[in-house]
């Protein structure tokens, strides 16, 4: 299901988790414009908020989390 389908199932249940993700993408874009961070060191973090916020397929790019 995509995440706003998601919202209408689960209409009235709080959900921490998508606001707290939320959130914290939007300061690290904020961080990044200002020089303070940089989103590609956050990689599941903005896959999650590009999940929820845009529609992104869920698709995430394991090596952007480099070498274990």
């Amino acid at each position: 299901m995509k995440y706003a389908q998601v919202k209408e199932v689960l209409s009235g249940v709080t959900l921490e988790a998508v606001a707290i993700i939320t959130r914290v993408a939007e300061f690290l874009r904020r961080a990044e414009k200002a020089g303070r961070a940089e989103t590609k060191k956050f990689p599941l973090m903005m896959h999650m908020d590009s999940i929820l916020n845009a529609e992104a397929p869920v698709a995430l790019d394991w090596d952007s989390f480099g070498e274990f």
